[in-house]
């Protein structure tokens, strides 16, 4: 079998303008498929691996190379004739696979096809984003490799692991930790197993194969060296094992020793763990927790939720009160205000933050709930039904920044407020004092009594 025959027909087929490169490669992958059906596993494999070979080198499947990376932005980011040459790669594996399945096969071809399967799990892994290829790879020959083919290609994978100079680390690492372990599935013993997963990083196989021994204050051990969110991943496999109290008490020393920002997720986990438990009295000194460190009104919601449901919700509710005014948390008491009704209190805090721009036009430093917004809005609208006058002013005073800003876009969304200040007199009957408010605007330029009309004012 001379390959260069076949590199050269798949190089051409590259440098014809042709619109699906896939489709004429498929006559070289037919001819190694014929080669295997009659069971010429190394003209097979010799073929399959020039393919490979070359789609890689030939197509830009990878952006590994800086000459590469560099057409991709320069020249053009996709390439629609070679759709499909992914494809044609995972199918040459799965070819590869069905290869040696046949245990009979010769042990030359044998060799050279676990070679070409790891040249493509090699290639895909180390790829600056893999394709999927060294998943499949590592599949085949975990499956259909015979015990001492399995044994050699994990001495090969031990070897490369134990280089210095290769620096292998990371999630590298922990793919390799993978195969190996597919490798020894039915062989190596637990401690071999402890050890492989040690050594290339993968704390989940670990802490799981601990816990399935009942080794539990080892897998414990294991879990203080590592962040926030592998632990939180880590008490969830605790969890699995029926270890509740052991996942608890992880989770709960790593959140005593943040007690600050960073934490917030650690204590979101045990919020869930006890609401999930029906333990409402835990929960709520966690939700409370969450609430001082991070103040917003959804959380006083819950808060108020826990606490009526264990009766607390009078003493507790005071307190948090105190301690939103002692943090100058002004815009949430509005909030809570708004949200409980207190219309009037609403509004006493809302003067409390309100400021005069350089124009003399009010506003305040408040932002809404959703995001960026005025408070005052907020407030306006709650307050539309029982202090319309309040309403009223308060939508002058946001329709008249709006208007000194100039420009159409903000005479357009000032419009929409002086349409509610309009309602807002007819209910109250005082046609009047709207006609002589809109009058006033009407004088000011051109472009705003243009938009005035176009709205109806």
């Amino acid at each position: 079998m001379n390959p260069a025959a076949y590199r050269r027909q798949v190089a051409a087929a590259f440098q014809h303008d042709t619109p699906r490169i896939a489709q004429e490669l498929l006559a070289v992958k037919e001819t190694a498929e014929a080669l295997a059906q009659q069971r010429d596993y190394l003209g097979a494999v010799t073929i399959y691996e020039t393919l490979v070979t070359e789609i890689f080198e030939q197509s830009h499947l990878y952006f590994d190379d800086e000459a590469r990376y560099d057409d991709y932005y320069e020249e053009e980011a996709y390439y629609p004739e070679e759709e499909g040459l992914d494809d044609l790669v995972g199918r040459c594996i799965e070819a590869l696979g069905n290869c040696l399945e046949d245990a009979q096969a010769d042990r030359t071809a044998r060799e050279e096809i676990i070679n070409v399967l790891f040249d493509v799990y090699q290639h895909d892994l180390h790829a600056e984003s893999g394709l999927g290829f060294a998943a499949s790879a590592a599949d085949q020959l975990a499956q259909y490799t015979t015990l001492l083919e399995r044994q050699a290609l994990a001495k090969k994978i031990s070897v490369l692991l134990a280089d210095e100079e290769e620096k292998i680390g990371g999630s590298q690492r922990k793919a390799y930790g993978a195969f190996l372990l597919a490798l020894g599935k039915d062989t190596i013993d637990d401690e071999t197993y402890l050890r492989i997963c040690r050594e290339t990083g993968r704390t989940h196989d670990l802490v799981d194969r601990l816990l399935t021994l009942g080794r539990v204050d080892e897998a414990a051990s294991e879990t203080q060296r590592f962040d926030d969110y592998a632990l939180l991943e880590l008490a969830d496999l605790f969890i699995q094992h029926g270890q509740h109290a052991v996942a608890e008490r992880l989770v709960k020393t790593r959140a005593e020793k943040k007690p600050d920002l960073h934490g917030l997720h650690v204590l979101g986990w045990l919020q869930k763990y006890y609401q999930t438990r029906g333990n409402h009295v835990a929960e709520l000194e966690i939700v409370e927790t969450l609430f001082r460190a991070q103040p917003f009104l959804r959380r006083y919601q819950e808060l108020r939720a826990l606490a009526t449901q264990l009766a607390r919700w009078e003493t507790l509710r005071p307190e948090l009160i105190a301690f939103l005014e002692q943090a100058g948390k002004t815009t949430l008491l509005i909030q809570i205000a708004l949200d409980e009704g207190e219309i009037d209190k609403a509004l006493h805090l809302l003067k409390g933050i309100a400021k005069k721009d350089r124009n003399g036009y009010t506003y305040n430093d408040g932002y809404g709930y959703y995001g960026y917004g005025d408070i005052a809005l907020e407030v306006a609208l709650a307050a539309e039904e029982t202090h319309p006058r309040e309403a009223i002013e308060l939508y002058r005073q946001y329709g008249e920044r709006l208007i000194a800003l100039r420009g159409r876009q903000n005479y357009q969304s000032a419009c929409k407020y002086l349409a509610t200040m309009r309602t807002l007199y007819d209910k109250l009957g005082e046609h009047e004092a709207w006609t002589t408010c809109i009058a006033a605007l009407r004088e000011q330029n051109r472009a705003l009594k243009e938009e005035l009309a176009n709205a109806g004012l």
